[in-house]
């Protein structure tokens, strides 16, 4: 049986199908990868539409119980992890400590530590305390596969200040995935999220997501789909109630490169005939 999702993993899927393949800022990408049993590294280049190119490289080396992970960027940060599973002595949990050293921002530091447990595949808890900003993050999600129950909060141990939790639950088949989130205001001025795709065939997709900020009285909703009509091809579509709809086509031209185009239109914007202006992206993903 697969281990529970942990809170912040329930929408994952939701966000990838939502927002990945969308090629609006990047041109190119270029990846090289080595991986054996006790060590993998990767490295890859990526041209960004009108900025320099970014590159970044990461590097895992795993002995027993541990694995030491370094990232690098070119321009954005440094990244050290260590990952311990400790299931050896507690059956179910592993200790995370991690240390970001932004460089854009006079190398700052940001040091976290994480422990987790998971009980038989029915609990998965974590408690994050972030040691620069001081904010303590406890999370919970317990049930099955396709049903169960999770719950979210932070506190603030500087300021002493409790941010308000987020309440989640999530129903699952083998064709759809239904996630709802809760975050909770005063009295019923919160924020509902609702997370939905359903598989329509073996080849297509549909999606949607829709959050509702009951104190600000508004609602954004996204919707679209996924066609796959053969293994290199994928044809991915949404609509924003803001007016926003998006395409993307991309195929796999052979084993290691794949080429992307996608374009994003704002409707009321060419409705109002505004200056505001729509999107055209074309990506190469060489990944050796």
């Amino acid at each position: 049986m697969a281990k529970l999702a942990s809170f912040n993993d329930l929408t994952k899927v939701h966000e990838e199908i939502m927002n990945k393949g969308y090629c609006f800022s990047t041109a190119g990408i270029l990846k090289i990868g080595i991986k054996s049993q006790n060590y993998s590294f990767k490295s890859k280049a990526i041209e960004k539409s009108n900025e320099s190119m970014i590159g970044s490289f990461s590097a895992n080396l795993k002995y027993q119980i541990a694995m030491l992970t370094h990232k690098r960027t070119t321009e954005r940060f440094s990244q050290y992890s260590l990952d311990i599973d400790l299931d050896k002595f507690v059956n179910g949990l592993t200790f995370k400590a991690d240390c970001k050293i932004w460089r854009t921002l006079e190398n700052k530091i940001d040091p976290k530590i994480e422990l987790a447990y998971s009980f038989k595949n029915l609990i998965n808890t974590s408690i994050n305390l972030g040691t620069e900003t001081g904010i303590l993050t406890t999370s919970l999600t317990i049930g099955s596969k396709n049903i169960g129950l999770g719950f979210e909060s932070s506190l603030n141990c500087v300021s002493h200040f409790i941010e308000k939790p987020i309440f989640g639950v999530w129903i699952n088949n083998s064709q759809a995935n239904l996630v709802g989130k809760y975050k909770l205001g005063k009295f019923d001025r919160g924020i509902l999220s609702i997370f939905y795709y359903q598989q329509l065939a073996n080849h297509a997709k549909f999606f949607f997501n829709t959050a509702t900020d009951f104190k600000k009285n508004s609602s954004k909703v996204v919707v679209g789909g996924i066609y796959q009509p053969d293994d290199a091809t994928t044809i991915k579509g949404k609509y924003e109630s803001s007016g926003v709809v998006a395409i993307s086509f991309s195929r796999y031209l052979n084993q290691y490169l794949k080429a992307t185009i996608a374009t994003q239109l704002n409707l009321q914007s060419i409705i109002s005939q505004s200056n505001t202006q729509n999107k055209v992206g074309f990506r190469f993903d060489f990944d050796s």
